[in-house]
């Protein structure tokens, strides 16, 4: 083969295959960039694309600002993008949280005294834990446990028209309550704060509570005499043997001198009778009067009370009369 024809075969083999390139970046640039491109970058930019870093965006991909709870609001301005009712300008809301990103939670938000609720929840009193709405309403001097802008209220439970605050030591029982009948049965009825106290109102010694069965009357007691009164002074439930009208005068056997006769008894008229009618113990007195002086009236048997020598018992004389 001549030199000719071999240098005309090489010709044709560098037409086909092409010339190899100096830096292997496939471009015609001399440069050592390696981007497959005449800019020495890989593109016309530079890097890869039309701005300058391999993608639209300028920062080699296509992401673009998230907004995970659909707020409207990215995350980077979003101070929670986990909640979409927080976000720059948003509506404080009771919640103790910083709704609107300003960097703060109202103080109306923050439970200050720990009862469980703040002061936008209804907690009229942020620094009592025992002031909630909802606490139970206590008799103390004024103070709106509750939060219902009442105070002190509460009801009379056994309608005996007290009620705690008013000073009802039980309001389930309606016979307990301040100024009650203190009576012995264990309870302090009044609300004074004693119990089965009682004042000896007769004086005897003894008051209810010790059984005085008449504690207005100081003769009656128990153990006390019996007297001839009609009435059970030794606080026993009966009354003395002695002490019953048996005849019906108004008079008691205890004091009248014959409880078998109606006419007989303390102060009856007396009578031309032989009794003894009014209890005295003299009989026929005030019947009559003596006009002679002689001792006897005409009741007693004297037959001329006009002469003193004729008398029951008189020495009999011969004068013609009976003596």
């Amino acid at each position: 083969m001549s030199t000719r024809w071999f240098l005309l075969c090489l010709l044709g083999m560098s037409l086909v295959l092409g010339c190899p390139d100096p830096d292997d970046d496939d471009d015609t640039t001399t440069s050592a960039d390696d981007d497959d491109d005449s800019t020495g970058d890989d593109d016309a930019t530079g890097d890869d694309d039309t701005t300058g870093d391999d993608d639209t965006t300028g920062d080699d991909d296509t992401t673009e600002a998230t907004d995970a709870d659909g707020d409207g609001h990215p995350a980077e301005d979003d101070c929670d993008d986990n909640d979409p009712l927080t976000y720059p300008g948003a509506e404080e809301l009771c919640d103790g949280l910083d709704n609107d990103c300003d960097g703060t939670v109202p103080a109306e938000e923050t439970d200050d005294d720990g009862d469980g609720l703040s002061e936008c929840d209804g907690d009229c009193d942020d620094s009592n834990a025992d002031v909630f709405p909802g606490a139970e309403e206590i008799c103390n001097g004024g103070l709106d446990d509750d939060c219902d802008a009442a105070t002190d209220e509460n009801s009379d439970e056994d309608l005996d028209g007290f009620s705690e605050c008013a000073g009802d030591c039980d309001d389930a029982d309606a016979d307990v309550f301040p100024g009650a009948e203190e009576v012995c049965n264990g309870i302090d009825d009044d609300c004074d704060p004693l119990t089965d106290e009682a004042v000896d109102d007769d004086g005897d010694g003894v008051s209810e509570c010790d059984g005085d069965c008449d504690d207005t009357d100081p003769w009656v007691y128990p153990l006390a005499d019996e007297l001839c009164d009609g009435v059970d002074n030794d606080c026993d439930g009966a009354l003395g043997p002695d002490e019953w009208d048996g005849d019906g005068d108004g008079s008691l056997g205890c004091e009248d001198c014959d409880d078998a006769d109606a006419l007989t008894y303390p102060g009856a008229p007396e009578q031309c009778d032989q009794l003894d009618n009014d209890c005295d113990g003299e009989i026929d007195e005030d019947t009559g009067d003596d006009l002679d002086g002689d001792g006897f009236n005409p009741c007693a048997g004297d037959c001329d009370d006009s002469n003193p020598d004729v008398y029951p018992g008189a020495e009999e004389v011969c004068a013609g009369q009976d003596s």
